[in-house]
């Protein structure tokens, strides 16, 4: 498939604004004239007249957006980062596959409402491959496995009345007009369905003010959806679904308001897309730009300020260096930042915010089959259900050649429990909880690779997720400067878990340095 031009690209925008408009499926899409049109370049135009020395932390895409920027501005900017790559949880791996092969260990693709995402990629030159459904075989399909007994997803989808649930007529009706159950935009589809009344404060702006909606932070996901009048049945399955993407037990943990914010800000609207060849060439396509601005293999273990400047102490192997600067920009992943001094503290209202808000516990496993045999047992890949294994996915459709990988997407608590059985026992237990419902897989598996983000030293676990009450408290503390060190990452953004988070923390926090040298 050959990759899009920027003039095609811009036309798929326009065009996925209409789909938009028509069908819930390319989501609702409140912000949709604003974020499909508004055109994020130029960014920070007027070159700095007081440049200013930056150490940007973390060489993620947060972090690569924020030096790009303030060194097209003029600043003197260093990033520091701890691994030998950038990209941090952007990671294409190739190793251990078969005939050119590649899947993603962390961010997989993004849509055309991202705009920071589509502004870089546009501006970088990065070969973009759109993600439609899988062609080939049109009688093969997703598989849902409850209770012991699977079902065709296309069965479910005509006719939810099969499910092991107790669902009214109207659940059914519901459920019929849903994209495919236990999805992303199936989630998107309940947040739209049950919060839609809710959504008038969620628009006043390109970023609302939080502490104006707390009371859509206030009770668990799960009673907001109770008093909206979601029905037992409906509970469990969306129960369910939200478990294999944000940790266990999330219907009594996750904060309304940032269920609904996915929605309302578009968080997965318009036409996918990911970057043909890997996304890791987008993080290197930075990197190329900044050149010896980035020191690799440069773990921070301090952070210090005063009156008049800031210093960060990395480690470079078995020595310590303390670094000076103006302004540190800080994209450490929150369970990396608390292993971190700080000196003198961050504020109290920070400093619990850190130490508070969770990040996922996420696994990959990646299996390689000779040949795609489950499609001759009419399935395409895609497995929901309460198999301990989370969520399966056929992830190399779009590549060519016979083979083929599954990917399995597990998180907590079964997320732990599967790594710490060990590199071998991961693949048998996955081998065989994918054969009750391909018994013939098994047969033709070849190679596998086992990525678990908890494990990263310089992770220590996948995206974040806000509880009850952490949205209006939380989040806004952890975008807020501390004195001279300003914050980005995906956990200061509403578009969390997508490269357009990072991207636009990267952009703020880049604009918010730049404006203060400016004015000192």
């Amino acid at each position: 498939m050959s990759h899009w031009s920027r003039r095609r690209f811009l036309t798929t925008l326009i065009t996925s604004s209409v789909a938009g408009a028509n069908s819930h499926w390319y989501a609702p899409k409140l912000f949709a004239g604003q974020y499909m049109f508004e055109d994020v370049s130029p960014i920070l135009p007027r070159r700095a007249k007081r440049p200013s020395k930056v150490a940007v932390l973390g060489a993620g895409v947060a972090g690569l957006s924020a030096a790009y920027e303030l060194q097209r501005l003029g600043h003197d900017v260093v990033v520091y980062e701890a691994r030998n790559r950038p990209g941090g949880r952007v990671c294409t791996l190739r190793e251990g596959f078969s005939d050119g092969l590649h899947v993603e260990a962390g961010a997989a693709n993004f849509y055309s409402m991202h705009r920071y995402t589509v502004h870089y990629c546009l501006e970088l030159g990065m070969p973009l491959q759109p993600i439609f459904p899988l062609a080939g075989n049109k009688k093969t399909t997703g598989i849902v496995y409850l209770e012991g007994k699977t079902y065709r997803r296309s069965d479910v989808q005509a006719d939810p009345s099969v499910l092991p649930y107790d669902l009214s007529s109207e659940d059914i009706s519901f459920l019929k007009s849903a994209p495919p159950i236990g999805s992303l935009a199936y989630l998107d589809h309940n947040a739209y369905h049950f919060g839609s009344k809710d959504y008038a404060p969620l628009v006043s702006a390109d970023i609302p003010d939080l502490t104006d909606l707390k009371d859509l932070d206030q009770v668990p996901l799960g009673e907001f959806l109770r008093q909206r009048g979601a029905s037992k049945g409906l509970l469990e399955i969306l129960g369910r679904a939200l478990d294999n993407y944000y940790n266990g037990n999330a219907l009594e943990r996750l904060s309304p308001l940032f269920f609904l914010m996915d929605d309302a800000v578009g968080l997965r609207s318009g036409h996918r897309f990911r970057i043909l060849g890997g996304n890791d060439q987008f993080p290197l396509a930075f990197a190329k730009r900044l050149s010896d601005k980035i020191r690799y293999g440069t773990p921070v273990v301090r952070i210090e300020q005063d009156a008049n400047e800031a210093r960060v102490v990395v480690r470079q192997g078995n020595t310590q260096e303390s670094i000076s600067a103006d302004y540190v920009i800080c994209t450490l992943p929150l369970p990396t930042l608390r292993l971190v001094e700080i000196e003198p503290s961050f504020s109290e209202n920070k400093s619990r915010a850190l130490q508070e808000v969770p990040s996922v516990s996420l696994h990959k496993l990646f299996l390689q089959f000779r040949r795609r045999c489950w499609e001759d047992e009419g399935w395409n890949g895609s497995l929901w259900g309460d198999l301990p294994i989370g969520i399966l996915s056929h992830v190399t459709g779009h590549q060519p050649g016979p083979r083929g990988i599954l990917r399995n997407f597990t998180t907590a608590p079964a997320a732990q429990e599967i790594f710490s059985l060990g590199d071998r026992r991961q693949r048998e237990e996955i081998l065989r909880q994918i054969a009750m419902v391909s018994p013939e897989a098994s047969k033709h598996a070849e190679g596998h690779r086992v990525w678990f983000w908890d494990a990263e030293e310089w992770n220590r676990g996948g995206y974040v997720m806000y509880e009850t009450g952490q949205m209006t408290t939380h989040l806004p503390e952890l975008t807020k400067p501390e004195g001279r060190v300003h914050f980005a990452g995906e956990h200061t953004s509403l578009w969390h878990a997508y490269m357009n988070g990072a991207l636009e923390s990267g952009y703020r926090s880049a604009k918010e340095v730049h404006q203060r040298s400016e004015a000192s």
